[in-house]
């Protein structure tokens, strides 16, 4: 008996580690940057999809499947390390699915559906304006201004790749 609930409390403690990385993977799905429209996700869904915690996970639960495989070939594996291993498998595939599915329909916020255009519109006015224009009307009007100006309003944005 003691054999049984000693492999039951070693695999509900190893386990707990998996349950920890699910929860921190899932902490980081709605953490977001920013103010009012200019707020951001900090993670992408890509990088959430393909986080260091998937992969410790991954790590984890094979190794606590040799384990459970190892005590099965030899004859240690008790019923209640056998009910608990299922139970516990069971429990993370349906937490991973879950959190995976959040991650996948998450909706982008304000700024990551449109702030696009923004951007895009500047480096398209950018490339209309050759240096020689912008010099020629530079002085004028301030053209010559404008795109470092937004260029460096908009690395100042959440979620600019130039933080």
């Amino acid at each position: 008996m003691t054999n049984g609930l000693q492999q039951k409390i070693d695999l509900e403690k190893k386990f707990a580690r998996v349950y920890r990385e699910i929860n921190f993977l899932s902490s980081k799905i709605e953490q977001k940057q920013g103010f009012w429209i200019f707020e951001t996700h900090v993670h992408s869904q890509e990088s959430l999809l393909n986080s260091k915690h998937h992969y410790k996970i991954d790590s984890i639960t094979d190794k606590i499947g040799d384990d459970v495989v190892n005590w099965n070939n030899n004859g240690q594996l008790s019923k209640e390390g056998r009910k608990c291993y299922e139970k516990e498998k069971n429990l993370v595939r349906q937490k991973l699915e879950n959190v995976n599915e959040i991650i996948a329909n998450r909706e982008p916020t304000w700024w990551e559906k449109v702030g696009h255009i923004f951007t895009d519109f500047i480096v398209k006015i950018e490339e209309n304006m050759p240096d020689v224009a912008l010099r020629l009307f530079g002085g004028l009007i301030g053209l010559r201004q404008l795109p470092g100006i937004a260029k460096r309003v908009l690395a100042l944005l959440p979620g600019s790749t130039k933080n």
